[in-house]
């Protein structure tokens, strides 16, 4: 009787003690899977891509199929755009001849249209038609330092996106 007694204790002692580790065990990896969760979110809503000529990042799309990249001379008013990919890290040829966009406001006295036209490079083979680098100027730029654009339309892997709007240099990613 007395061992039977004994053993009671000992389960019931054994139960009291094991039973609330467990649940802080469950607790503690539920928070964790949470933590994970959040932090996937928290990736995915900053996910940030740098610009890879030090320009502004324009994002194409809400799925973020392709980027272009603006990269802005004041002293020349000289403004190159870089058609590149969902990641921006790899350029992406595109059949345009040329970007028209819209420059305004910011130190702008007033807005412009600019047309950046394909750049034909002899190292890489691109060239107008076939390229992911267009170049263009516009004397209203001329020692800016902030504006905004409108790309009024570019098609990147067979989808057309229409009047992009960023501002220079902060870009819309």
């Amino acid at each position: 009787m007395r061992s039977n007694t004994l053993t009671a204790i000992i389960t019931s002692v054994t139960l009291f003690t094991l039973v609330p580790a467990v649940r802080a065990q469950e607790t503690h990896n539920h928070q964790h899977a949470e933590q994970k969760s959040e932090a996937a979110h928290d990736e995915h809503e900053g996910h940030d891509h740098t610009a890879p000529h030090g320009g502004a990042l324009l994002v194409l799309g809400d799925e973020h199929a392709a980027h272009l990249e603006l990269l802005f001379e004041p002293t020349t008013s000289k403004l190159t755009g870089y058609v590149l990919d969902g990641e921006a890290e790899k350029a992406i040829r595109i059949a345009q001849q040329e970007i028209r966009l819209t420059v305004a406001g910011g130190d702008l006295k007033s807005s412009a249209a600019l047309t950046l036209k394909g750049i034909a490079s002899p190292l890489t083979g691109e060239k107008p038609g076939d390229t992911s680098q267009f170049e263009g100027s516009e004397p209203a730029l001329k020692g800016a330092k902030k504006f905004n654009v409108v790309i009024k339309s570019i098609t990147v892997r067979g989808k057309e996106y229409k009047n992009v709007e960023a501002s220079y240099p902060e870009g819309n990613h």
